[in-house]
């Protein structure tokens, strides 16, 4: 009887030790740092954009790009996935504070992780009513487009994004 509870204790003194050093590393900025991790990825899935996740990690990585993804200096000194500015108009995630200065003049977002910069971008997404499915990368790259999300020519955008896919 006393060993059958002995690894009942065990294993309870394993799983919650399991989920404290969990919950720990999510709160550490290398844990957040993994970009498209499996937090990342699961923020993403339960939103209302869940059938977008494969452009929205292709997007990701095409904007952090230079030369290889999540290399770009924006992201580098941002946590900032996608290249977004600082809004005027539109709801901000709390905590996000103005970046480094864009080549427009503006400011790019400063996150303090990859989640917040991808919480920002769905915050967005429903500030600009970006539709919760597409059909292709051309159907996304092109509600992009629409939104003035990007200025360069569409078919370029396509080409880069569907490198990443």
């Amino acid at each position: 009887m006393s060993s059958q509870r002995s690894r009942k204790v065990w294993k309870l003194l394993l799983g919650g030790g399991l989920v404290i050093i969990l919950l720990a590393a999510a709160r550490t900025k290398g844990f957040t740092k993994n970009k498209f991790n499996p937090i990342n990825q699961l923020l993403i899935s339960r939103s209302r954009y869940s059938a977008l996740l494969p452009y929205i990690v292709a997007q990701g990585k095409l904007e952090t790009a230079d030369p290889k993804p999540f290399e770009s200096h924006v992201y580098q000194v941002d946590n900032n996935l996608f290249g977004m500015k600082v809004p005027e108009r539109r709801p901000w995630v709390p905590g996000a504070t103005v970046g480094i200065k864009a080549p427009d003049g503006g400011h790019y977002s400063h996150y303090k992780s990859d989640t917040d910069s991808i919480r920002d971008l769905i915050l967005w997404f429903d500030f600009t009513r970006f539709p919760v499915s597409v059909n292709s990368a051309a159907d996304y790259a092109h509600e992009l487009k629409k939104r003035s999300y990007y200025g360069v020519p569409e078919a370029q955008y396509l080409k880069l994004l569907n490198l990443y896919l």
